[in-house]
């Protein structure tokens, strides 16, 4: 009876350290996800490019995005503010990738992530699309930015579900 007792004594402790250390990792990418996006704001170069790509989303709806990536990638004949804004969405994109890394491996919290970012990233990828579709075949890589990619597609099916027809 006293060898039962150690027995269930002993699967409590370890059943309690497996719950405390479940909470904790998620404590852990809770914070980590925080952190990531404050540290936002302390990189003002990435702060520039954003403002900047976003100013161009928002003035010129009809941007030939897809003419850009060849300024950028095939040097195609082009203007200072189009090489400029080459470099920024180049920026901007590769931020969204390192983030889109973290949270589907699960480094950072994906819900934090989501609440605070999901409408940029899905308004960024829906109109920068051609952008990455031609770096992509400029480049001969088709991995660019392709976590970036399945993290907005997949937060835009949450946002946009396909309903059956019929």
């Amino acid at each position: 009876m006293e060898t039962a007792g150690i027995v269930i004594s002993a699967l409590l402790v370890i059943a309690g350290w497996l719950v405390n250390g479940y909470f904790a990792r998620k404590l852990q990418r809770k914070q980590l996800a925080v952190n990531v996006l404050f540290g936002v704001h302390e990189n003002e170069a990435l702060i520039s490019s954003m403002q900047a790509v976003f100013k161009k989303l928002n003035s010129d709806h009809n941007y030939d995005w897809k003419k850009l990536a060849q300024c950028r990638y095939d040097k195609q004949p082009c203007s200072q503010d189009e090489e400029k804004l080459g470099e920024h969405v180049t920026n901007v994109l590769n931020h969204f990738e390192s983030l889109s890394i973290a949270v589907l491996n699960k480094a950072v919290d994906n819900d934090v992530i989501k609440w605070s970012k999901q409408s940029m990233i899905n308004r960024l990828y829906q109109n920068i699309s051609p952008f990455i579709e031609e770096a992509r075949r400029l480049l001969h890589d088709k991995k660019s930015w392709c976590y970036f990619e399945q993290l907005a597609k997949q937060w835009t099916e949450v946002i946009n579900p396909v309903r059956p027809t019929g």
